[in-house]
């Protein structure tokens, strides 16, 4: 039997115990709204606007309205009627909801309450956390957006230098779409190569390849124009670990990413190898990068012997050598300038060093390695902020905003400007320590060395004369020291042929246990 017959049996029991006195309308029209009322409660609770417990209290009253026989004392028959009338659409969906409730009636004690209330709790806390990742959730993708904000950025700016380049070069002023420019910057390095006649051929050509874009940008111009034009070089990278962690490591992988690409072979070295230092052991030091060029400087010479190249190609560009010439300026090293500025450059081993790009400007090197989509590490050296070169870069920087060319003007001035005949230039020889060519009798990289092997990191940091002062003195406290040794040794011997002696006396009257009250001198004379 469903609940339809069943309301129907109900109701027909209702008609037959209709009562002759009539219903007022305000009486039914309260019955009405009170069960109403009730049903509206259940609706909310099913829907967890109301609490299920407030619903389970009403539950015998609620059978009570319903029980055909309850109207025959209490209840007037017409109210029933009225309600059943006006909730009969909703009837049956009640008789189920009626039927639900019943049977939580179990779970409606007191201890069951008691751990409702923790779980409402804990629902609580787990809402709180939803919205703690939410909010989260909605900063990091408000940070992602930023940051592709960002790289929009950069990628416009980038786009807008090229619409500048399209306008006009900064090195040349001519205008130029990207395929010219392509060919353009190819052709300028080859005709420097050519001119300047950098290489014989059927020669082998290290490159010093860092990861970054020059050298980068060094390997694949290389690749290109020994097969373009036939120099009939025989290419192979060379990559020094100078040991700076999260910087190094990271950029020794684009190296190998390079070498795979361009099918060039790959050699490294690392400082630990060479020197027993890494520039992470170096760091707290001072002068980081002073440490780190004379190191580097030595380490691509070193590699270029061991691999019996003919040549060694750096990437050096013409931003590179300008900030070489102001920092030598600057210095009121002018001797130097001439150095600085040549394309080639022999450092003593029968091994010259070369300049491709010495006439190619940086942002071009970048404009030319974004479009070629070349793979390089663009992170700098987290040691260079506090580089002395920093600042030459800041101000050639701010020259260059207000005439580009003036660039290329810093390097043909340090080219005239020319040493006096009459100054006496210092003669290379071989450093006496570790035979590396120096232009003095102990090179630099031994200097630092010693500097750091016995404590004293600064000591090949200055002038020279003041090192040779200090390894005077160093040399002086090493033969006092192995003096103080000798005697040391002497008296511990005389002191054990003493003690086996027992406590005789000796010759002079002197006893044994009394040896170790003598001085050292009074042992040894």
């Amino acid at each position: 039997m469903d609940a339809i017959d069943l309301l129907e049996k109900r109701i027909e029991a209702l008609e037959l115990q209709v009562l002759s006195k009539d219903t007022s309308a305000s009486q039914t029209q309260a019955i009405t709204d009170l069960l109403m009322q009730t049903h509206t409660m259940i609706t909310s609770a099913l829907s967890c606007r109301e609490a299920i417990t407030s619903i389970l209290q009403h539950m015998t009253t609620i059978n009570e309205y319903l029980d055909p026989s309850y109207g025959e004392n209490v209840l007037e028959v017409e109210a029933k009627r009225h309600y059943l009338l006006e909730l009969y659409p909703e009837l049956k969906d009640t008789v189920k909801l009626i039927g639900t409730f019943e049977n939580l009636i179990p779970y409606a004690d007191s201890a069951n309450i008691v751990k409702v209330t923790e779980l409402s709790e804990k629902l609580d806390r787990l809402a709180v956390n939803n919205l703690s990742i939410y909010e989260e959730s909605v900063e990091v993708t408000q940070n992602v957006l930023a940051s592709l904000q960002k790289y929009n950025d950069i990628t416009g700016s980038i786009k807008v230098l090229f619409a500048q380049l399209d306008r006009a070069r900064p090195k040349t002023g001519d205008t130029l779409c990207k395929e010219c420019f392509f060919e353009a910057f190819e052709n300028e390095i080859h005709f420097t190569i050519t001119k300047a006649n950098l290489f014989k051929r059927d020669a082998t050509v290290a490159i010093a390849a860092s990861g970054g874009k020059d050298s980068t940008v060094l390997a694949y111009i290389m690749k290109l124009l020994n097969e373009k034009y036939n120099y009939g070089l025989k290419l192979v990278l060379l990559s020094i670990d100078e040991g700076i962690t999260g910087y190094r490591d990271d950029s020794l992988d684009t190296v190998k990413q390079n070498r795979d690409d361009y099918g060039i072979p790959l050699k490294i070295l690392s400082y630990k190898d060479l020197y027993g230092w890494t520039m992470d052991e170096i760091i707290g030091r001072k002068n980081n990068c002073t440490f780190c060029g004379v190191f580097r400087r030595q380490a691509l010479d070193r590699g270029a012997n061991l691999l019996k190249v003919d040549y060694l190609a750096t990437g050096h560009n013409a931003d590179d050598i300008a900030e070489t010439v102001l920092m030598n300026i600057l210095r009121g090293d002018l001797a130097r300038l001439s150095r600085c500025t040549s394309i080639i450059t022999d450092s003593g081993d029968g091994i010259p060093r070369v300049k491709p790009l010495k006439y190619t400007y940086e942002k071009e090197i970048v404009m030319y390695a974004y479009f070629r989509k070349l793979v390089y590490f663009s992170t700098e050296c987290i040691f260079a902020p506090n580089a002395y070169r920093g600042h030459a870069r800041v101000l050639l920087k701010d020259l260059e905003k207000i005439d580009p060319s003036i660039i290329m003007n810093i390097i043909e001035s340090g080219e005239s400007i020319k040493v006096n005949e009459t100054t006496v230039m210092p003669s290379l020889t071989n450093c006496t320590r570790c035979g590396y060519v120096s232009s003095q009798q102990i090179c630099k990289a031994c200097v630092l060395l010693e500097g750091l092997n016995k404590g004293l990191p600064r000591l090949g940091i200055g002038k020279s004369s003041k090192v040779k002062r200090i390894l005077q003195e160093n040399e002086k406290k090493q033969q006092c020291c192995s003096s103080s040794t000798e005697k040391c040794s002497k008296a511990t011997s005389i002191k054990n042929d003493v003690e086996d002696m027992g406590k005789d006396s000796l010759c002079n009257g002197v006893k044994a246990s009394d040896i170790s009250k003598l001085s050292i001198d009074q042992l040894t004379i």
